[in-house]
């Protein structure tokens, strides 16, 4: 994926080893001259029982939930990042450009297990400067599992020339 307000300063994510797969959406196409709102997109299998769902839930920017199936590895995630990443003391992650930066709330995650949902500890690993995974728990791999980090809101306001804004304005979701 692509997050950020213009090419000089664009967060790019990319699948570290991932099957390739070509995603999904539920997105019903915009009319002519419209900006559709965002839709859920689902990146299917990318590791062998490790699936990829993006949202955007209220007063939230954006979401990526991981699923792991029953028995899947979820270590086989590694996300790779076009900017250098930092993990703060909250387990919060970090990219910094230019222009301003973005950040990734501390991940959570939990199984339902008899419809009960059970926390499962999971924080950011950084493998490398720009490669980032999830060290998990102790959870039960006969059940599915989630990984719930959300994208924070960004510090982009504005490309690499003067801009200037002369009124800012947010739509309902804030």
């Amino acid at each position: 994926g692509v997050f950020g307000a213009s090419a000089s300063h664009a967060l790019q994510e990319g699948f570290v080893g991932s099957a390739g797969v070509t995603p999904t959406s539920n997105q019903t196409p915009a009319a002519a001259g419209k900006a559709a709102a965002m839709g859920v997109v689902t990146y299917a299998d990318l590791w062998p029982g490790i699936s990829l769902t993006y949202d955007r839930p209220a007063g939230s920017i954006l979401r990526s939930t991981w699923q792991g199936a029953a028995g899947a590895d979820p270590a086989q995630i590694a996300l790779g990042y076009n900017a250098p990443v930092e993990l703060d003391a909250a387990g919060n992650l970090h990219f910094a450009f230019e222009n301003g930066g973005l950040s990734a709330s501390a991940p959570i995650a939990w199984q339902v297990i008899d419809g009960h949902r059970i926390p499962v500890e999971v924080a950011f690993r950084i493998a490398q400067a720009q490669t980032v995974g999830f060290d998990l728990g102790r959870y039960n791999p006969a059940y599915p599992l989630i990984i719930d980090p959300t994208l924070a809101w960004n510090t982009f306001l504005g490309g690499p020339d003067f801009e200037n804004g002369n009124a800012i304005a947010v739509d309902g979701s804030g």
